[in-house]
């Protein structure tokens, strides 16, 4: 025995039949989308036909029922056969409309989503751990691991599709799905992209200099559409020109291989950046300059902080602090500073700072400490801890002075990477 199910009019209907006119008002019942009429029924057993539409007396309407459910069309109108009032997707079960995902609801949704999206995981030396703690280096392996979440909005001409990834990888010898394999000191961009329905995430050539990627054929220039840097240009053997998504730059050294440490940050994040510290401590207990022109600390190379800058967004910070003595009762004057990709003058963004030096009885020693923030520009860059002797007598300089747990000079920096 069929059970019908009675349609049950939606309060807006049946409102505006009271309020416009009490006898009269037809009320038509059609297949969801469509004008094609449904069977109705006057009768929960559905065997006694009745009319559609449904005419509405004294401002209500007489039961009707349906032999099965599906969403439904209600139009309504009046007695001189005008529409007052039509809705889709009625349920008839509950009197209203359900909430129906079209195409162009979809496509909206999907536009909207992934221009709320940014890329969810984060470049890395060491698999499955999206921030190190640790020293890496000498690294043939750059990760981009899942972070925040393990989603990366990809281009297809026309919208980004946000796409599912597990951890990629690519060594620094690969040459497959890169132009060609890491070379010595070169910077280069990383791009995920998708090979077929393979996502990877893979080099771009290296930077044309230290400091710049280059622009045109055969470089990785940026091309920021809706919001997300992708390649401007075709990449070899790796993404089509804007279809590959920039997630940040690597840099080698001298052996083409990564280093992400505290003194070398080679590894820099577009999105997801995080707080890196940076520091460099001078074991040596000390030694002696007193030339009145700077010079870098110790007179060594290993007294700096390099670093690897994919977008000049966010400011980098160090400080370096020293002990110094002068070697006669002559008040001398010393000074130590911070330099930014110069190992002999003091950078504009540096607070240089002096120490007044005797030798006498009670002597007078200093602890200048020299402060650095500022942008320092894309790519590879480094602030080198300086040193300026007095021009007279003998200065001394103290690294850890044989107590590195009580006394430890030294430069320390951060950097969002």
């Amino acid at each position: 025995m069929t059970v019908g199910i009675r349609i049950t009019i939606p309060r807006d209907f049946a409102l505006t039949a009271t309020a416009v006119e009490n006898v009269g008002l037809e009320l038509y019942v059609y297949e969801n989308g469509t004008t094609t009429p449904v069977a109705l029924f006057s009768d929960r057993a559905c065997t006694v036909p009745a009319a559609n539409p449904i005419v509405s007396a004294a401002g209500y309407f007489p039961r009707a029922y349906m032999a099965s459910a599906q969403l439904l069309t209600l139009t309504l109108k009046n007695t001189a056969g005008s529409t007052i009032h039509s809705d889709d997707y009625v349920d008839p079960e509950i009197g209203g409309t359900q909430s129906v995902q079209t195409d162009a609801t979809l496509t909206t949704l999907a536009a909207l989503t992934s221009a709320l999206m940014q890329p969810q995981g984060r470049l890395t030396l060491t698999t499955a751990v999206p921030v190190t703690v640790s020293d890496v280096t000498g690294a043939t392996a750059v990760y981009y691991t899942p972070h925040q979440g393990n989603l990366v909005p990809l281009y297809d001409g026309t919208e980004f599709v946000p796409t599912a990834f597990t951890e990629l990888s690519q060594t620094t010898t690969d040459n497959t799905k890169s132009p060609a394999a890491v070379a010595n000191n070169s910077n280069y961009d990383m791009f995920v992209w998708l090979d077929g329905s393979t996502v990877r995430c893979t080099r771009g050539p290296a930077w044309t200099s230290d400091t710049g990627r280059g622009t045109g054929a055969g470089t990785t220039e940026l091309e920021r559409v809706k919001g997300i840097d992708l390649n401007k240009v075709a990449i070899t053997n790796g993404p089509a020109a804007n279809r590959g998504t920039y997630v940040g730059t690597v840099r080698s050294n001298g052996s083409a291989q990564i280093n992400d440490s505290l003194a070398l940050r080679m590894v820099w994040n577009c999105y997801n950046r995080r707080s890196r510290p940076m520091r460099v401590l001078e074991a040596t207990d000390s030694w002696t300059y007193s030339t009145a022109t700077y010079r870098q600390a110790n007179n060594s190379a290993a007294n700096q902080l390099a670093f690897v800058r994919g977008l000049n967004e966010d400011a980098v910070t160090a400080l370096a602090r020293v002990q110094v003595t002068t070697s006669t009762t002559t008040q001398r004057s010393v000074f130590i500073a911070i330099g930014l990709d110069s190992t002999t003058a003091l950078d504009a963004g540096c607070v240089s700072a002096w120490a007044s030096l005797y030798a006498g009885t009670p002597s007078v020693h200093g602890s200048p400490i020299a402060h650095y923030r500022g942008l320092p520009g894309l790519g590879y860059h480094f602030l080198a801890w300086l040193e300026r002797g007095a021009g007279g007598d003998t200065q001394s300089w103290y690294g850890d002075n044989g107590a590195p747990t009580v006394d430890q000079s030294g430069m320390l920096g951060e950097v969002f990477a």
